[in-house]
């Protein structure tokens, strides 16, 4: 993003995230606009960081059962953004409303929504046919390019991948050669 801001100076950004502001600044150098938004259920965490995989079926087919108003939500907050790209990570939720907007998207991730649940749940006809529907919006993506190291993204399309994009700490570098 700051190589994109340097490239085009009068660039506007709009983050559309619910992590704070100060974890954003700590990687953009330019100013931005931040708007809280909806995310997707990602997967469910239990004790022991475990993820509790009945819980993060439930939750993304919570989602489904919900998706018009979701969408539409979303539509009526990017429409108001009028932004000319988005980037964005793994939500499906998004990529359907901007590209019913008919707004280009550059979606991006180390893993994505439809083949974490179905590692885990193999053979499940409800998880498939969850997963059929997130893969769909994902393949709505103008350019989706998988982050290194990461899960290889099966069923959305040909997808390139990146470098890391990710920084460590100092001296976390020489701990972990």
């Amino acid at each position: 993003m700051n190589l994109l801001q340097e490239i085009v100076p009068d660039l506007r950004v709009s983050v559309r995230a619910n992590i704070p502001r100060a974890a954003i600044q700590a990687r953009l150098e330019r100013t931005f606009d931040l708007f809280p938004a909806p995310s997707d259920p990602g997967a469910c965490v239990g004790a022991g960081y475990r993820v509790d995989w009945l819980r993060t079926i439930r939750a993304h087919a919570d989602v489904r059962s919900r998706y018009a108003e979701l969408l539409t939500a979303s539509m009526d907050e990017l429409a108001r953004l009028d932004p000319e790209l988005l980037l964005t990570n793994i939500g499906y939720v998004g990529l359907d409303a901007v590209a019913n907007l008919g707004i280009p998207t550059l979606a991006f991730g180390s893993l994505n929504w439809a083949d974490v649940p179905e590692e885990a749940c193999p053979g499940d006809p409800s998880v498939a046919q969850l997963c059929m529907g997130m893969r769909t919006s994902y393949s709505r993506a103008t350019k989706f390019i998988g982050l290194t190291p990461g899960m290889p993204s099966r069923g959305v399309g040909g997808v390139p991948t990146s470098g890391p994009a990710c920084t460590t700490a100092p001296g976390v570098r020489l701990r972990l050669a």
